[in-house]
């Protein structure tokens, strides 16, 4: 490393940060993972395939990118060739995309599943299968600039930057060179969340409205043709038990939980990846002003990383159990009449 280089507080506590995150979110994914896939052998149900890659996507932010941003922290200079780079910041996009793909991917599923659940117990598994193939091709594609724009750069210490860095740093910048720069940071933001961002918000809002108006539709009263229909219903569950309505009871909670652990992962990942995206327009706007704040930037990123080590304590378990129980209720659903707690009525 070169003797010309400070650091400042911040790296270190930085490295610090990342360490932290590695230490802790790795073992955490790694073991939510294996769990995950143990569940989904013997309950195939799509919504724990979306965890089971949104988990992946967790474990390649941790075991891929913050190593990287560690190594560069430590040394200051890139020691590992031109592909190396290339390929680093290749992945190091990727990560993020495919996880921002992932959330989109899990919101509309959850609208579909509500608006046509006959479909999604149907054909669901094999729609997700579909689904996902599409979500890493389109991560990939989104991140294929990234092998055009990234170089090793060989000055008074080596470097992995973009094309327009290098211009700055050779003092060749020209005002198209700065535009180039400005439209391929909003390409960036737009990809990684604010299009992410404005497909869930709008899911979301869906999944609400449909709720409110089906809660609605129980509150309104029934007209005489419905009192008599749910009056022989209920004479029908007296006659066999208790567990059918305990059963949708089960069910009923089980879905309300899913929809919660769907809610609190979006909750989070606007929490944790807003901060640093809201500041990332300053480069857009003034970057002169970027430059100033370019630390605050890089401790704000720090969040970003933080959502992979949140994220399976939301999903993880909790979001198995739910599943788990949503699966038994309908296996519940197809034993026959005898099977409930008063058998001798079938007869």
């Amino acid at each position: 490393m070169s003797a010309t280089v400070e650091r400042i507080p911040t790296d270190y506590i930085q490295i610090v940060l990342y360490v932290a995150f590695i230490v802790v979110g790795l073992p955490v994914n790694a073991s939510t993972f294996v769990y995950m896939l143990r569940r989904y052998r013997h309950a195939r149900n799509p919504l724990l395939l979306l965890h089971i890659n949104l988990n992946l996507s967790d474990i390649l932010v941790l075991s891929v990118y913050c190593p990287g941003f560690i190594a560069w922290f430590v040394t200051y200079e890139w020691v590992f060739g031109e592909v190396a780079c290339v390929a680093m910041r290749f992945m190091d996009h990727l990560v993020f995309q495919i996880s921002s793909i992932i959330m989109v991917c899990i919101a509309l599923y959850r609208l579909y599943a509500l608006r046509y659940p006959m479909v999604v117990s149907t054909v669901g598994q094999a729609r997700v299968l579909c689904l996902m193939g599409v979500a890493w091709l389109l991560a990939a594609l989104l991140s294929l600039p990234q092998v055009f724009i990234w170089k090793e750069v060989h000055m008074e210490m080596t470097q992995c930057v973009t094309v327009w860095t290098e211009r700055i740093l050779r003092n060749q910048s020209a005002p198209e060179s700065m535009t180039h720069m400005k439209l391929y940071s909003v390409y960036h933001l737009m990809t990684v969340f604010y299009v992410p961002l404005t497909i869930l918000t709008i899911s979301y809002v869906c999944i609400m409205s449909d709720i409110c108006r089906t809660l609605r539709q129980k509150e309104e009263p029934l007209s005489a043709t419905e009192m008599t229909k749910v009056s022989s219903q209920r004479y029908s569950v007296r006659l066999l038990g208790p567990f059918p309505l305990r059963g949708q009871d089960r069910l009923r909670r089980a879905k309300v939980k899913s929809l919660r652990i769907t809610l609190f992962l979006i909750l989070a990942y606007v929490v944790t990846w807003l901060p640093y995206n809201l500041l990332s327009w300053w480069m857009v706007v003034n970057v002169e002003g970027y430059r100033k704040i370019e630390d605050l930037l890089y401790c704000l990123n720090c969040l970003v990383v933080l959502n992979s080590v949140i994220n399976p304590f939301i999903y993880g378990r909790c979001g198995v159990r739910a599943i788990r129980i949503r699966k038994n209720e309908e296996r519940a659903k197809k034993r026959p009449a005898s099977a409930g707690c008063c058998p001798f009525v079938a007869a």
